[in-house]
């Protein structure tokens, strides 16, 4: 890479000085003659030295794949979070329509998405809702049903007390 640099800068300090040179040229006449020699001049410098530089371009295997493995994982991060934030959201809104046939206002529930380790050392997702405890007897009634149309294992937690 420094040798391509060093040379570009040969070639611009090249066109600088002809152009400098041109604008001394004393006459009109002579300019057709000194354009010729100059860039004739620039050209076997150009080739000169360009043939003395060996340009060659190193490619790190390694250091491209470990890159790439880098922008990949973090690419994957990313949608993975967004189709999980996505999905909360789809979650709730269904939840809400749900619960709401059970007098049970938005605020009044939380639903989680939670992770476990199933015995065969896979990761398994359930949906933890939080339901007001006054609800408590049409829990097992609201987890089956919510379940069965989220597709998902559905727990239930309540809270609160029986006044509420």
């Amino acid at each position: 890479m420094q040798a391509i640099q060093s040379w570009c800068y040969t070639i611009f300090a090249g066109v600088l000085f002809s152009g400098i040179v041109l604008l001394l040229t004393p006459s009109e006449r002579f300019r057709p003659l000194m354009q010729l020699l100059l860039g004739a001049f620039l050209l076997v410098c150009i080739f000169t030295w360009g043939g003395r530089v060996n340009i060659s371009l190193e490619m790190n295997t390694e250091e491209a794949e470990r890159r790439r493995q880098e922008i990949a994982g973090r690419t994957e991060d990313y949608f993975i979070e967004r189709v999980k934030y996505l999905s909360q959201e789809e979650l709730e809104k269904t939840a809400g329509e749900y619960l709401s046939d059970y007098g049970i206002k938005p605020g009044e529930y939380q639903i989680y998405m939670e992770t476990e380790e199933n015995p065969d050392g896979t990761e398994g997702i359930y949906l933890l809702l939080r339901l007001p405890v006054r609800v408590m007897d049409q829990s097992l009634t609201i987890s089956r049903a919510l379940g069965y149309q989220l597709g998902a294992d559905v727990r239930i937690e309540t809270y609160g007390t029986d006044a509420g």
